[in-house]
């Protein structure tokens, strides 16, 4: 059975976080699909085609689907889930919204932010702010889950041998409805994915004497910025 991963993107780029993803599903030692939701997804598909470690790019495009909601995502993945064994994406707000609904439906245990994968349903996760290492099993034929993308590492670029197919929507859900999207500009990576993280507690005092201190050493060392 194949490994599926659920690409984040944002029309025009992948989320960095997603290679680290990619090298994640490799653990299994099956072929890994990459499944990309959107509109207009030829340029990232092409992308991810040169991506170490992707046999196949799955492409589910629809006019309702440019700013997909996390239910029709859910559908979505429950609709082509008995051809994967394991479906995973990187832990980000994009996943935590979306992969726990594709559990429920499929009537499995969400494994959120696994640190390391020790075996085929084995996994480590932190609780109490990193403070408790935990390893939890599912006995779950299908397992689906997160990974936390700063504990792996990147898969690399190669000469592109993916195929790259497409796959048919299902209906679209109509009670909730897209209204905007606001983002918040950064030149700090975000501590999903960081490498470095600057972080401090109550000994500041206020957020406004975190922001004053810890700021510019963050933006200094390029690092995301943590209580």
């Amino acid at each position: 059975m194949n490994i599926l991963v659920l690409a984040e993107h944002d029309g025009q780029q992948l989320n960095p976080a997603c290679l680290q993803a990619i090298t994640a599903a490799q653990f299994w030692q099956a072929p890994v699909h990459v499944l990309l939701v959107g509109s207009a997804l030829d340029t990232i598909a092409s992308h991810l085609t040169n991506v170490s470690g992707v046999a196949k790019v799955i492409k589910a495009e629809a006019a309702h689907l440019e700013n997909p909601l996390a239910e029709d995502i859910a559908t979505l993945l429950v609709s082509i889930s008995s051809d994967y064994r394991v479906i995973l994406a990187a832990h980000t707000s994009f996943s935590r919204n979306t992969l726990p609904r594709a559990a429920a439906l499929l009537d499995v245990a969400m494994i959120s932010d696994a640190l390391e994968i020790q075996a085929e349903n084995c996994y480590v996760r932190s609780i109490y702010a990193g403070n408790i290492l935990t390893h939890i099993q599912s006995q779950d034929a299908m397992q689906v889950l997160t990974v936390h993308s700063s504990h792996f590492i990147a898969a690399a670029s190669q000469e592109g041998s993916a195929e790259i197919s497409s796959i048919d929507v299902p209906v679209p859900f109509t009670q909730t409805r897209w209204l905007a999207a606001k983002h918040t500009q950064s030149d700090r990576p975000a501590l999903s994915s960081a490498k470095v993280v600057v972080s401090g507690g109550r000994s500041l005092g206020s957020a406004e004497n975190f922001e004053q201190v810890l700021s510019p050493l963050a933006a200094k060392l390029g690092a995301a910025l943590g209580a």
